[in-house]
């Protein structure tokens, strides 16, 4: 096995609760390594668990995480890609298909 797929082979512990195995993202970094990342949701977060966090890094680069594994990836975005992203959030790109 290279060294990038090593380096994804083994699955943190929290990846797998409740029977369900989280595949680690080829395109981002185990959120274990962001020691010094400060994670926040998003205040309209449901009680559930189902929500991402992210966390704002060195640069203007921006991490983003799924809250209920905090140990799996983390997808890393510069601040071009975060800011056309929330531009589109805000303008109701990524609304529910119609139908």
């Amino acid at each position: 096995m290279d060294a990038l797929g090593s380096r994804f082979a083994e699955r943190p512990p929290s990846a797998r609760r409740k029977g369900y195995e989280v595949d680690l993202a080829h395109s981002g970094i185990a959120a274990t390594r962001l020691r010094r990342a400060v994670w926040r949701k998003s205040q309209r977060s449901n009680p559930s668990g189902n929500c991402v966090e992210i966390a704002f890094l060195g640069g203007g680069e921006v991490a983003l995480r799924n809250s209920r594994f905090p140990d799996g990836p983390a997808l890393i975005f510069g601040r071009a890609d975060w800011d056309a992203f929330l531009g589109g959030a805000q303008d109701g790109d990524f609304g529910r298909p119609s139908g």
